[in-house]
């Protein structure tokens, strides 16, 4: 878990460093990188480490925050890794089973001034809460930069069946 969440780090780095260009030459800010870690689930069976990324670049018109998480069964240290998740729930849920028709619902309750968006699992990263899958959103990816990074949760109950058992959803959350 540590090597990932250092790698994503690393790599977020480098690609600012990349785009931040040199401090400007008057009273504007200058660039500059952050990254906080917390962890929002710490389990039996499931440890979820957050990571919230903030780049300034000079010269930008304002930060930008990336979030990244890194999902792993604390029994196995195997990973759960997005599209796995993704792909347990298909092969569970059968062929009506459509987790973009949920995302786009929950992310239109989650900005309701932005109805137009329609995101796509590529747009988004996740990570499984008890009270359902996190969604997280960067900030200027796909609602205005207005609204930041965005982050909702889709109800298990809209995900997975009541007895449907997922090997990233602990047992005893009782999902």
């Amino acid at each position: 878990m540590q090597r990932a969440v250092n790698g994503m780090v690393v790599s977020e780095r480098e690609d600012w460093k990349g785009t931040a260009g040199s401090p400007p030459a008057t009273d504007e800010p200058a660039s500059g990188f952050s990254a906080r870690l917390s962890t929002p689930v710490d389990v039996d069976g499931l440890a979820v480490v957050s990571l919230e990324i903030v780049r300034y670049a000079a010269g930008a018109a304002h930060p930008l925050t990336l979030l990244r998480s890194v999902s792993v069964d604390t029994r196995t240290g195997r990973p759960f890794t997005k599209a796995g998740m993704l792909a347990e729930m298909q092969r569970t849920g059968g062929p009506q089973w459509d987790f973009e028709r949920e995302l786009r619902r929950y992310a239109r309750l989650a900005r309701p001034q932005e109805p137009q968006v329609a995101p796509s699992r590529a747009d988004v990263g996740m990570y499984p809460t008890r009270a359902g899958m996190a969604i997280t959103v960067d900030h200027c990816a796909l609602f205005s930069c207005a609204s930041g990074a965005v982050e909702f949760t889709i109800p298990w109950s809209q995900l997975v069946g009541p007895k449907d058992r997922m090997s990233f959803i602990p047992d005893h959350w009782g999902h």
